[in-house]
């Protein structure tokens, strides 16, 4: 999952596999949630890793879905899965093999979909990420018979609707905290995105669960 977002210039906790927790234990009691990532890596990076552990000793990817009985995995590849037909081709084969080690161990899957960083999308010019990476996570779901969570389309949405009001400068400025990972508000989007996703429901309101700073507003 992307890196933590900002609450007063610190990394908060926040982040959108925090907020997609806190929201499933609002349901739920006694959420269990853990997260496997390598910055900037690719799924093939996390199946190469094996099923032991990696060089900080922590349990692989592949590791913790033999093992650790989990109810669901949320599977997300990396930002340049539109690049190249190789890129789009790396993701659909180790989706592919993910989806079917999580289901040999009876947990279902989402396939998260990443949004468009600031310099692919435009109120001029439109989304040129959200539209095609949709197709290759909805397509890997299909294939698998999983669930996507269409983050891409559902912030190309958020996107013209504050265009109506604001800047691209200010959009961006307010939603990503580098060009692509989320500031609170676009990660408190995702975690619903997600959520409905799972559930098949409307997401509990922010009378429920509401992350720091996040105003009504916004929410």
């Amino acid at each position: 999952m992307a890196s933590r977002p900002l609450v007063n210039g610190e990394p908060s906790n926040f982040a959108v596999a925090n907020q997609i927790r806190d929201l499933m234990g609002v349901t739920i009691p006694n959420v269990f949630a853990r997260t496997r990532s390598i910055g900037g890596g690719t799924l093939e990076e996390h199946w190469n890793a094996g099923t032991g552990t990696d060089s900080r000793g922590n349990t692989t990817a592949r590791n913790e879905i033999e093992n650790g009985n989990y109810d669901l995995i949320i599977f997300q590849g990396r930002y340049d899965i539109h690049q190249s037909k190789a890129n789009e081709d790396r993701f659909a084969d180790y989706a592919d093999l993910f989806a079917n080690l999580a289901n040999q161990n009876n947990s279902n899957v989402v396939f998260y979909g990443l949004w468009a960083t600031d310099s692919q999308i435009s109120s001029s010019n439109g989304d040129t990420f959200g539209p095609v990476a949709h197709e290759i996570y909805r397509s890997a779901a299909v294939r698998n018979n999983t669930s996507y969570a269409p983050n891409g389309m559902a912030y190309g949405e958020l996107y013209k609707l504050a265009s109506q009001s604001m800047s691209d400068s200010a959009i961006e400025d307010k939603y990503t905290a580098d060009s692509v990972h989320p500031n609170i508000p676009l990660a408190y989007m995702a975690a619903n995105v997600v959520y409905a996703t799972i559930f098949g429901e409307q997401p509990p309101g922010l009378g429920e669960y509401r992350p720091a700073s996040l105003n009504d507003n916004d929410g």
